[in-house]
């Protein structure tokens, strides 16, 4: 059964009305009455309650972010704020692109799925539909990427993460190619069934070699690859943004 934040929060109100409510009748009640051992019963079974849900744990990494990230936006659709929020998203250390003349840069509203070309032994393509963000590659190469919706950047950002205990991300980063299919609607707006992600912000601190540049990841081949070069870090993110 799915569980909104809202709904827990408002259940953890309604048991703190119910008692305070509760202490005010106890307090009323006949010292020696059956009536108030009752209440002292149902009161500590309240409390009980109240702190049993407060114990209440998330897992995080199975929420369903592109759900969470399309609420927020709907909730904030006609608010407006002062600033660019420069401090929530800093600029990229580098960027990398092959668009040219495209200039409409899509949303997640025109996304229906999400192909991700990664290349470690050998180039392997993960396709899934946009719902299932957070979704999370691991390699043989004991790469751990998650791929999740940057609602600011507009893009889908991929990070990497090595699954040894200490391991940095020296060689990581093998994102060949990003596409996204299309949803109905945008199909027919663009014409277009299928696009190619054709710039990409490096949004870590994790330059990659000179070998292998970060252009490789909008390149349009799947067989060549960046690489992040000698580093102690041990996450390396990249956000793949998709015009047309």
């Amino acid at each position: 059964m799915a569980i909104r934040f809202g709904d827990l929060y408002e259940e953890m109100l309604t048991l703190e009305e119910a008692i305070e409510r509760m202490k005010v009748d106890i307090q009323n009640a006949d010292c020696d009455s059956d009536t108030k051992c009752i209440l002292q019963n149902e009161l500590e079974m309240l409390e009980q309650k109240y702190y049993d849900l407060s114990l209440t744990e998330f897992d995080f990494e199975k929420l369903n972010f592109v759900s969470i990230v399309e609420s927020i936006e709907r909730c904030l659709h006609c608010i407006e704020f002062a600033g660019n929020f420069s401090d929530l998203a800093p600029a990229p250390i580098a960027v990398a692109s092959t668009c040219g003349n495209k200039k409409v840069q899509l949303s997640l509203g025109d996304i229906e799925r999400v192909i991700v070309h990664e290349f470690s032994s050998k180039a392997t393509s993960y396709d899934f539909v946009k719902s299932a963000m957070p979704y999370t590659i691991k390699t043989k190469d004991k790469e751990k990427y998650v791929i999740t919706w940057d609602s600011y950047r507009k893009g889908v950002s991929i990070k990497g993460f090595n699954t040894n205990p200490g391991g940095t991300v020296t060689n990581f980063g093998n994102i060949s190619k990003v596409e996204v299919v299309l949803n109905e609607p945008a199909q027919k707006k663009y014409k277009k069934e299928k696009v190619m992600a054709c710039k990409v912000l490096l949004a870590s601190r994790t330059p990659m070699t000179s070998s292998a540049p970060l252009t490789r990841a909008v390149d349009g081949k799947t067989t060549t690859y960046p690489k992040v070069a000698k580093t102690t870090k041990s996450e390396v993110e990249m956000i793949f943004q998709i015009f047309v």
